[in-house]
Order: structure tokens, then C-alpha cells, then sequence
């Protein structure tokens, strides 16, 4: 699946899920939503879609956004304070790491000669 569409359809089915929130909503299934609380949400949405779309060397920096997002919502929704969640940034930025350092690296005759 090409980058563009891999967009698409997460934009598609982050629509879905936000009407249906709101129609549950609206239909008394559950109590209404301050939507300002599930802002992180939209860093966890962006970190999943870079992490999917994203070339090998990059899935990291989307993991770690998406991780980011989560701890927020933890921290906003009363689950897990800040406070307490500081060592899961660690463990973020640790497997951050671990995925980038999987990916292949250029040959460095061969990154000197595509610069010619």
C-alpha cells in the first residue's frame, strides 16, 4: 500500500470513529465527551499513522509520538499521572531507538558516488 492511500485510509477511519462517538453520544449509550480531553488523541493518530507510513529508518519518531499521546491520555482521563509515568518515556525512547537502529544503512562508497 502505497503512502498516500495508507492516509487515506486512516483519515477515513479516524472520521468513522469520531461520528461514532459522537452518534453514541447523541444516542445516550454514554455520557457526553469533553472533547478538548481527547486532544492527545490526535498526537496518538499521527504517531500510528507515521509509524505505518513511514519509510524503515523513520517508524521510531512515530512510536514515540504515538507513546507520547498515549501517556497524555493516561495522565487526562486520571488513570496514570505524569508523575508516575515518567519511566514509560524511557521505555518509549529505548524502543524508539531499538526500531530505527534495525533499519539498513547505506554502503558509504555508494552514498559518495550518488552525490556526484
Amino acid at each position: 500500500m502505497n503512502r498516500s492511500s495508507l492516509t487515506q485510509v486512516i483519515a477515513g477511519l479516524v472520521l468513522v470513529a469520531l461520528g461514532l462517538l459522537f452518534l453514541g453520544q447523541q444516542a445516550g449509550w454514554w455520557p457526553a465527551l469533553d472533547i478538548w480531553r481527547l486532544s492527545p488523541a490526535v498526537l496518538v493518530v499521527l504517531g500510528v499513522s507515521r509509524f505505518l507510513s513511514g519509510p524503515s529508518g523513520r517508524r521510531g519518531g512515530g512510536l514515540m509520538l504515538a507513546a507520547v499521546g498515549g501517556l497524555l491520555l493516561l495522565h487526562t482521563y486520571n488513570i496514570m499521572s505524569l508523575a508516575k509515568s515518567w519511566p514509560l518515556y524511557l521505555v518509549a525512547a529505548g524502543v524508539s531507538v531499538l526500531i530505527d537502529a534495525g533499519r539498513p544503512r547505506p554502503a558509504a562508497g555508494k552514498a559518495s558516488r550518488d552525490a556526484r
